[in-house]
């Protein structure tokens, strides 16, 4: 049985109640393909609306907020601390986000909506002169906290490796990043 289903099929928001509390960090990935001269106008900051970046960061702050507002079956988490960087390439730009607070579930569904609420408003700054901007590529990369532990989904042949083995927690608490890339 699915756990967002009761035993009658009915829609059910899953009882986390017994759960224990710990520190949940989630890190997303995400990216949006653009034009050598839009990626030129953000990496200067002459696109007319506005920075692009700073924009996008308080998308994705907002978006990691307001998460159950739009995805009817998460559950309405604190959010204690929310980091996003961007990398740029020669024809994207790469948004990492990184989302941690105290909680009885996972905070992965508010890094991908804080992710997916970046880039879309990335993408809203430069559609009007860059109509084939693509958002791409956008996955978990890394969760921590819960009886599950640590999990990992990236490989260093992309260029991410994860700074220790000993876990998130501990390098978090050291202000450290969780990743280099």
């Amino acid at each position: 049985m699915f756990s967002h289903l009761d035993e009658k099929g009915a829609l059910s928001m899953v009882d986390v109640t017994e759960k224990t509390v710990s520190l949940r960090t989630a890190v997303t990935s995400g990216e949006i393909l653009l034009s050598p001269s839009t990626l030129e106008k953000i990496s200067l900051n002459s696109v007319a609306k506005g920075s692009v970046l700073e924009a996008a960061r308080a998308g994705g702050f907002l978006g990691a907020k307001h998460l159950p507002f739009v995805v009817p079956l998460t559950h309405t988490l604190t959010v204690e601390h929310i980091k996003i960087s961007f990398r740029f390439l020669p024809d994207r730009i790469v948004a990492f986000v990184l989302v941690r607070t105290h909680g009885r579930t996972g905070v992965e569904m508010e890094a991908l909506f804080s992710l997916l609420s970046s880039l879309a408003t990335v993408y809203d700054m430069v559609k009007a002169f860059d109509k084939g901007a693509a958002i791409v590529n956008c996955r978990l990369l890394l969760k921590e906290g819960g009886k599950s532990g640590l999990f990992t989904n990236f490989s260093q042949e992309e260029g991410l490796t994860l700074k220790s083995e000993a876990g998130l927690s501990h390098l978090l608490s050291q202000g450290e990043e969780v990743l280099s890339w």
